[in-house]
């Protein structure tokens, strides 16, 4: 999984990776540009397919013509209360953009290994796919009373899903090792420095939200490091810890 290319908008409320070839930059003077940025626009381009959205729960496309598809972003901030299409006072707090990561993350991870469960080998892959998912399962109930306390909608990102389900369908013919080598890079390059990231920029109240998503990620990647290591019989111990409702271990046959 390669990433070409990483960028957002101003206001910090959507982010996205490229994860393919990006066509010559083209520098368009034609109408339609000009009246969007106020100069002509200097472009590349990427396959719909390699175009990945991290964060833009908020974002919205409007067809440029009559004839043409969706497929000029219209603003990436909150709609207003009002009815208005959008609200260009304001981006939204860090903080609740950080809530919202967490959130839409714990989507992301329920597809993932939710879908990883159909190509368990044996009944210890299934085991220990099926106790990843019940982590994700329960931390996004837990995640959901905070949104919905701040005033944040509980709706899914359709992106995220598709997102979860196209990973694990990257890894279903992969050994063992090599999806629990691909959890570790994931998680150990991406989704904990990120969840670290969020953390610090939380106010004090939400501290401790933050404190238990990063304690959500080491868990799963203690888990993945113990598997490589070869210590099966002690890998599910920190997920484990963590659940309120663990699954039961296989009976050893």
């Amino acid at each position: 999984m390669n990433v070409r290319a990483t960028g957002g908008c101003l206001c910090g409320a959507v982010r996205y990776e490229v994860r393919g070839p990006l066509r010559p930059v083209v520098a368009c003077h034609c109408t339609q540009c000009r009246r969007m940025t106020g100069h002509f626009l200097a472009a590349t381009a990427a396959r719909e397919a390699d175009l990945v959205i991290i964060r833009g729960t908020t974002l919205k496309w409007y067809s440029a013509s009559a004839t043409a598809p969706p497929g000029r972003p219209m603003d990436c901030r909150r709609p207003t209360s009002s009815g208005a299409s959008m609200d260009r006072s304001a981006p939204t707090p860090p903080h609740l953009d950080a809530l919202q990561e967490f959130y839409q993350g714990e989507i992301l991870g329920e597809a993932m290994f939710d879908s990883m469960l159909r190509s368990a080998r044996d009944d210890s892959e299934r085991y220990k796919i099926a106790l990843m998912l019940q982590l994700e399962t329960e931390t996004k109930a837990r995640l959901r009373p905070h949104l919905a306390a701040q005033g944040l909608p509980l709706q899914e990102d359709p992106q995220m899903r598709p997102r979860g389900e196209r990973f694990a369908r990257e890894l279903q013919d992969a050994t063992w090792n090599d999806k629990m080598r691909a959890l570790e890079q994931s998680i150990g390059q991406t989704w904990l420095p990120r969840y670290r990231e969020l953390t610090a920029a939380l106010p004090p109240p939400l501290r401790a939200i933050g404190e238990s998503m990063i304690a959500h990620e080491q868990a799963l990647l203690e888990m993945a490091r113990r598997e490589l290591d070869g210590d099966s019989h002690r890998s599910d111990e920190p997920v484990r810890e963590l659940l309120v409702h663990p699954l039961p271990r296989p009976a050893e046959g």
